[in-house]
């Protein structure tokens, strides 16, 4: 029998929740490069049954980070996203509605009302929050310009140890050279802008919660055009900047400049400081991409590939490899 592991655990869960257990059925999802997905049809209903990747690297649950977003969300009224039906902790399992709707595939698929259900979503997340101290950290997560440099360089410091086992792989090791005298340039261009600004950390009420690798690349569309989006396991105070530098320069499906004025003018309605915001995101661009090639090369890691492996999505390994250096390089060459 397929899948005959997670269709025991699922089950479990399901007992647990006293749903009877009558014409199951279970299909993979493929496509996640982290998790595994299923879809889960029992007793007449659809499921989505999401079994989360361990990070030990980085000493980090991402399950109990996706449940507490959805816990900090629950009453603010957002329908544009797959209801929670149970976070089980112990089987590391997250079951969900299933939501009838496609995935995007390339960003000329973006319109107007498609970005505006993005900023309305994270402005009512950031919209009357009573106390927000009880959200931890985003991935990645820096308040001070010093704090991101150092993130930037241990991220370079990490793909210089990629090692030569085949042709790309040397390409990808000089791109990661030239990349390394690129950043030592653009972190002074970027520290005198800020100096210039008089730009300071941000402090705790200049912080926003973001949803976090938040974009169309992790979202679905209905056949009446309502944008569903999902995947929040690395969500958390964040700098409201690097929420808008990410969410454009997602590469799988990147948002089109065009759409920046209108983004920023609709998502940070709830900030008093939305003006210095737009500013700094402009100025830490090219930093954001910067880290971004570097996420794009972590593909060159062995590291990598116990996600991979958990994912099952390590088919053609060398394949994905050149399409994530292509990336990386057009990346480069607009910095």
């Amino acid at each position: 029998m397929r899948h005959k592991e997670e269709i025991i655990k699922i089950k479990e869960i399901f007992s647990i929740l006293n749903l009877q257990i009558k014409e199951f059925k279970l299909s993979e999802i493929k496509g996640g490069k982290n998790n595994k997905g299923f879809k889960v049809i029992n007793n007449g209903l659809s499921y989505f049954a999401k079994f989360y990747f361990h990070d030990e690297e980085r000493n980090k649950s991402r399950i109990e980070t996706e449940s507490n977003f959805f816990n900090f969300i629950k009453n603010k009224k957002i329908k544009n996203i797959p209801k929670p039906i149970n976070f089980s902790i112990d089987h590391n399992i997250g079951i969900f509605e299933f939501i009838e709707g496609k995935s995007f595939t390339n960003e000329n698929q973006i319109n107007e009302e498609c970005v505006k259900q993005a900023a309305d979503f994270f402005s009512k997340i950031n919209g009357n929050i009573p106390d927000k101290s009880q959200m931890k950290n985003a991935s990645d997560a820096k308040y001070s310009l010093k704090g991101n440099f150092s993130l930037i360089e241990n991220r370079i410091e990490k793909l210089k140890e990629i090692k030569i086992k085949h042709d790309i792989d040397i390409k990808a090791k000089n791109l990661v050279i030239e990349l390394s005298n690129l950043w030592d340039s653009e972190k002074i261009k970027i520290n005198s802008e800020f100096i210039k600004n008089k730009f300071n950390d941000l402090d705790k009420d200049q912080r926003c919660i973001s949803p976090s690798d938040f974009g169309f690349h992790n979202a679905l569309i209905d056949k009446d055009q309502k944008v569903y989006f999902f995947d929040f396991e690395h969500a958390g105070f964040d700098d409201p900047s690097k929420f808008i530098c990410d969410f454009f320069l997602q590469p799988k499906i990147s948002v089109s400049m065009k759409y920046f004025d209108y983004f920023t003018r609709h998502s940070l309605i709830n900030f008093s400081n939305k003006e210095s915001i737009i500013k700094r995101s402009l100025i830490m661009f090219p930093l954001f991409k910067v880290k971004w090639i570097c996420i794009l090369l972590n593909e060159f890691l062995e590291e990598n590939l116990k996600r991979r492996i958990f994912s099952k999505s390590l088919e053609n390994i060398e394949k994905q490899k050149a399409l994530q250096l292509g990336k990386a390089k057009k990346l480069f060459s607009e910095i």
